[in-house]
């Protein structure tokens, strides 16, 4: 992909060493943390939302619950709407913006980032 078909704006980040579980409002739970089969495969982020993998067809707009956990064992709780999804495949790639104006806690701290994805 050249710089010049990208539309995103902002650097994002690998999310390889995190774990999604994600609870759509309609009480639909998919993926546990710690899943042997993850239903949700997190694969990039930046400060304003994350990209995920599912086989889960979520409606674009929907409103999502996400619970992200890191290696360290660090938890965050964050309201996310989906605003894109594409085929890939058996699966969908979504991404979820972060709702923060529902959330007590607006900052996502990180410890496991180094450099963006190119």
């Amino acid at each position: 992909m050249t710089p010049i078909d990208e539309r995103r704006q902002h650097p994002r980040f690998s999310a390889g060493g995190l774990d999604v579980a994600l609870r759509t409002l309609s009480g639909v739970d998919l993926d546990p943390i710690g899943s042997n089969d993850p239903s949700v495969v997190p694969l990039d982020f930046n400060q304003f939302g994350l990209s995920v993998l599912s086989r889960h067809s979520f409606q674009i707009g929907e409103a999502v619950l996400l619970h992200i956990c890191e290696e360290d064992g660090s938890v965050l709780d964050v309201n996310g709407v989906i605003k894109s999804r594409t085929k890939k495949g058996e699966s969908y790639r979504f991404g979820v913006a972060f709702d923060f104006k529902h959330d007590v806690g607006e900052h996502l701290i990180l410890s496991s980032l180094t450099e963006p994805l190119n």
